[in-house]
């Protein structure tokens, strides 16, 4: 457990996103083979609007006819079908924004120069870096009012 004092339970981030949960059996879609299917369609006619419906036919739609039909239907002309993200589903290449995880590097005090040699100059999580400077500190304390946590992107020249 990590004792944090006030400042820090300030600055630290509220949340950073950690590997969890577990894997089991393969991530691999698998599906069946597709089969044809004959689709029949049941008619059936209604005289009266109080009336019972009569059975007329059954029939079987062509393929051909079945997918010319399908772009008619109500599903297909629908206005919801060009709005929200599938409005701009076709066109759209990649993200708009890309986001990235957010780093975290020791730093000194007096000029916020990088101190590699206790994180990587690419940085870690906020967790990581508090531990390794934890650590550090408990090895030299006499440099623990010079150092602190910041930000990657805050110290990249």
């Amino acid at each position: 457990m990590i004792e944090l004092s006030d400042a820090d339970k300030i600055s630290a981030p509220s949340f950073e996103k950690y590997d969890a949960g577990v894997t089991i059996g393969s991530s691999n879609i698998v599906a069946g083979i597709d089969s044809p299917r004959t689709v029949v369609y049941e008619e059936r006619y209604i005289d009266e609007p109080t009336g019972f419906s009569r059975f007329a036919r059954l029939y079987a739609m062509p393929a051909n006819i079945h997918l010319a039909m399908s772009r008619q239907g109500a599903g297909f002309a629908s206005p919801l079908k060009n709005s929200g993200l599938f409005k701009y589903g076709a066109e759209v290449s990649g993200r708009a924004v890309k986001t990235a995880d957010p780093s975290y590097v020791i730093t000194s005090v007096e000029d916020l120069s990088v101190r590699s040699d206790i994180v990587a100059s690419g940085g870690d999580t906020y967790f990581q870096a508090r531990a390794t400077l934890d650590s550090y500190l408990a090895i030299h304390p006499e440099e623990t009012s010079n150092l602190q946590i910041q930000s990657l992107h805050e110290v990249a020249a």
